[in-house]
């Protein structure tokens, strides 16, 4: 467990390097706050759901906010890409706790504006009915 969560520092600093996330300040954005390509008021249910599989407990001294703990089934929307070795996003039962947790600790459930969403196919028009069975059709006719 030590040994994860010495791998999502590594990763929260390689972020940090890249720009993603300060480490140190109190202010962090996510980047569900500066990408231009995410809608600001995009309902929670459009971003992609992910369930815990495998407990995340963040460091000590990592600032409040930063990483977000997660216990083994947690149902967290991902706001950030699902690319990355590390995910930013919210509780799905509470909103407004935030923050970056690793890939590797969780399954995705759901993308709702995947592409295999989109190739979904579509029925245009009323479902057909259903058949009637033949033995149904031969007692009706009997009885008739």
């Amino acid at each position: 467990e030590h040994l994860s969560q010495a791998d999502a520092m590594a990763a929260m600093a390689a972020e940090a390097e890249a720009g993603g996330v300060e480490l140190g300040g109190a202010a962090e954005k996510g980047p569900d706050e500066d990408a231009s390509l995410i809608p600001p008021d995009l309902p929670e249910e459009f971003y992609p759901l992910v369930v815990c599989k495998t407990q995340f407990q963040p460091p000590r001294g990592v600032p409040q906010g930063t990483l977000l703990e997660l216990k083994v089934g947690d149902l967290v929307r991902v706001t950030s890409g699902l690319e990355g070795s590390m995910y930013y996003g919210f509780m799905e039962s509470r909103a407004h706790y935030r923050g970056w947790f690793p890939k590797r600790n969780v399954q995705l459930l759901e993308d709702p504006l995947g592409e295999e969403a989109n190739s979904l196919p579509v029925q245009i028009g009323p479902p057909a009915l259903p058949k009637v069975p033949d033995f149904l059709q031969r007692r009706t006719a009997a009885a008739a």
